[in-house]
């Protein structure tokens, strides 16, 4: 099936949706630097509009605590039947939890999202494009070996959503944090909108200054 995908442009006064109550999971650097991120679209020409991230955080939710995992499970069901060994944890024990869901499950997390999707589209009339870190923080190797699961989902905390509620999305370098570490954004807007969300990236990344990676090059 063809993809339409969506050339028009951006309206001249661009609105950008920015979460009322951000998480950053004791981050501060992150939260400093996300507010330089905003204040970077301020001066690409957008506006700010803060919309109630509560029922983006529930669908997000049901990316890994849902019977929603069984379309994992499905789609690679006889390799991981036949070789579980052969998958990597922690993608075995996620995928596996698929398994113990009945189909009244599925129906039911089916419906819950669906449930969020009307409720969320009613978000898109206030802004154009939503503005969210690509992730709210860092984390050491060691603690994600310690704990992956949860870390993951902390990690996609702003993220979880976009596909279980058919968005495009494309994440963006917006600067290097006080410690020097990266600190990325991720522009979000409905289904179709790559072309206009690769331009709007561009766009960020090059008034941004960063280079292209250790290399120095603009």
């Amino acid at each position: 099936r063809a993809l339409n995908l969506c050339t028009q442009a951006w309206p001249k006064r661009l609105r950008f949706g920015v979460p009322k109550t951000l998480e950053f999971f004791g981050d501060r650097q992150s939260e400093l630097t996300f507010q330089l991120a905003i204040d970077h679209m301020i001066a690409l020409g957008g506006e700010p509009v803060q919309f109630d991230y509560a029922p983006f955080a529930q669908a997000a939710t049901l990316l890994y605590e849902s019977a929603l995992v069984a379309e994992r499970l499905e789609a690679i069901r006889s390799f991981f039947e036949q070789q579980p060994d052969q998958v990597m944890e922690p993608v075995r024990t996620i995928i596996g939890q698929g398994h113990r869901y009945s189909a009244a499950d599925v129906f039911s997390a089916w419906t819950q999202l669906k449930a969020l999707e009307q409720q969320t589209r009613l978000v898109w009339q206030s802004f154009d494009v939503m503005l969210v870190p690509t992730a709210p923080t860092h984390y050491t190797i060691e603690a994600m070996q310690k704990d992956p699961i949860a870390l993951n989902r902390n990690l996609g905390h702003y993220t979880n959503f976009v596909n279980l509620l058919d968005y495009a999305a494309l994440s963006v370098p917006s600067s290097l944090r006080e410690d020097g570490l990266p600190f990325g954004i991720t522009l979000i807007a409905p289904a179709g909108s790559d072309l206009q969300l690769a331009e709007l990236g561009q766009r960020y990344h090059h008034a941004s200054g960063m280079t292209q990676g250790a290399t120095g090059l603009p």
